[in-house]
């Protein structure tokens, strides 16, 4: 989906059919895999539901960003606090987010990402 926003085939928050058309074609070609649309469509939701939860941490109160290792970085003691009110965040505290670059391009609302300087 990152080479379909690149190619232009995004538009506002969304997809043009002819991309998720491709995303099927290209998982077919890559892995084997048969997939529909409809799968297509369904992990894109996924994918967003997760670009929001890092969104979201990047913005809160005493977090840090480290943008070279592409990690949200928190105190130690208080990741453990903040770690015991919401578990499910915790893998993507104090660990680089490996396809931060690529969640960025597919989720954000610009058509255009900033490119880190």
């Amino acid at each position: 989906m990152a080479s379909q926003a690149e190619q232009g085939f995004k538009v506002d928050k969304g997809f043009k059919p002819q991309a998720f058309h491709a995303a099927v074609i290209a998982i077919k070609n890559e892995f084997g895999v048969n997939v529909t649309e409809a799968n297509a469509t369904n992990h894109l939701r996924t994918i967003r539901k997760r670009w929001a939860r890092i969104k979201k941490l990047k913005e809160l109160s005493g977090m840090g960003w480290d943008n070279r290792l592409k990690m949200i970085i928190m105190g130690e003691s208080e990741i453990r606090n903040y770690v015991q009110a919401h578990p499910q965040d915790e893998a993507y505290l104090n660990k680089p987010i490996e396809d931060h670059d690529l969640l960025e391009i597919i989720c954000s609302c610009s058509l255009y990402p900033k490119k880190a300087i």
